[in-house]
């Protein structure tokens, strides 16, 4: 994991855009938790003035990619049933969910030189602001 936070520092500092999941994992419920997780806090300490840019996801809570079933998600067994879907459906029937995403740059009260606790706060209650999401299942 150090080693790869060390990649991601050294293509910021050479001007690369890099996406990072600031919990690291999949949610295992609608509610984003980013616990302890000190990816970010790591690469803003080294380096404090990069560009943040704020992404949130909602509407994939409950797809076939997502741990709403109680499991981590089967990458092989998602792809085959959304095959088999639109097989069946072809392009135009097949079904669909609302999903938005939202990107905002970081506002000026975004803790960037802030222990790690006050960031990872912070983002939780930003990933959050509208709440848990709610299970969106879609019928195949």
């Amino acid at each position: 994991l150090r080693e790869r936070l060390e990649d991601v520092v050294n293509a910021l500092a050479t001007g690369d855009n890099v996406l990072l999941y600031p919990s690291g994992r999949l949610s295992r419920t609608g509610h984003e938790s980013i616990g302890n997780s000190s990816g970010l806090h790591m690469v803003l300490s080294r380096l404090p003035d990069t560009p943040v840019i704020l992404m949130r996801t909602r509407g994939l809570w409950g797809s076939s990619f997502s741990c709403a079933g109680g499991a981590k998600p089967d990458l092989k067994t998602g792809i085959l049933g959304g095959m088999k879907t639109l097989l069946k459906r072809g392009l135009f029937f097949c079904p669909r969910r609302a999903v938005t995403i939202e990107c905002e740059l970081a506002p000026d009260d975004f803790p960037r030189n802030a222990d790690r606790q006050t960031l990872n706060r912070w983002l939780g209650n930003w990933y959050n602001r509208h709440g848990a999401e709610e299970v969106t299942r879609v019928p195949y």
